[in-house]
């Protein structure tokens, strides 16, 4: 039995990970928080909590997939400037975030995963950048779609 357990534990820790994650380098190269130059925006959305560790949530830009958190994971997105909409998808429902990025600056949103009756849900919310840089320091780079 122990055996077994030691056998299917990675595999188990893996599926609560989220989406793939990115390579250290993409990692660490996030984490300079670097303001793009060419009239875009960088958008962090991360997931900074171990609770619902098992859980894992879609997030959608624009009616687009985006990727997959997990706990302790976060997505950087360069978009153009202007209006935007955020979606987290969770078992008991979908948070709406609409947002407005300015040319050349960096904005970072909290996904806040709790609890509900049925299952997770989960609430996007606009952070200063300094609380949104402490949370994405915590966390690690995915993977996101194209």
């Amino acid at each position: 039995m122990k055996k077994l357990l030691l056998v299917l534990m990675p595999v188990l820790l893996a599926a609560c990970a989220g989406g793939p994650l990115a390579t250290v380098e993409a990692d660490a190269a996030a984490k300079k928080f670097v303001a793009p130059s060419d009239n875009t925006a960088n958008l962090y959305i991360y997931r900074n909590e171990s609770f619902g560790g098992a859980i894992n949530m879609n997030v959608f830009i624009d009616n687009q997939r985006v990727a997959t958190t997990g706990p302790k994971t976060y997505i950087m997105k360069n978009l153009p400037a202007g209006a935007h909409k955020v979606e987290g998808v969770a078992a008991e429902g979908t948070s709406i975030l609409n947002i407005d990025l300015l040319p050349n600056t960096i904005k970072f949103v909290w996904q806040e995963v709790k609890m509900g009756i049925f299952g997770a849900r989960n609430k996007l919310q606009e952070v200063s950048a300094e609380e949104g840089m402490k949370g994405v320091q915590e966390s690690k780079l995915l993977l996101h779609d194209k």
